[in-house]
């Protein structure tokens, strides 16, 4: 794994979240071992963390959780999975996760 992970900066945001008592949510179509492991260094528990979803599936669980009276906040690098958020922001995060 890159030591230089550009995810880094992501953890004292989702510790703030966490503060506010904000769960942060990690939907990844990538494998279950980079996203575990994206997850771990940002901060996200693993309860919160969905791989190998596609682009309908984040949909859907987007939906599901509104529909259960939640207001959701994407940052994304997806934008058509912003439709039907309540609020949202794009963002390119690039990570780089190898086999060692």
């Amino acid at each position: 794994m890159n030591d230089k992970l550009p995810s880094l900066h992501l953890f004292p945001f989702v510790n703030r979240l966490k503060e506010l008592g904000i769960n942060a949510v990690l939907l990844s179509g990538d494998k279950q071992d980079a996203v575990g492991t994206i997850a771990k260094i940002v901060g996200v528990e693993n309860e919160f963390v969905q791989a190998s979803m596609t682009p309908q599936r984040k949909s859907q669980y987007i939906l599901d959780v509104q529909s259960s009276g939640h207001r959701i906040a994407m940052v994304t690098n997806n934008l058509p999975t912003l439709l039907g958020l309540s609020y949202g922001c794009s963002t390119w995060v690039r990570v780089q996760v190898s086999a060692e």
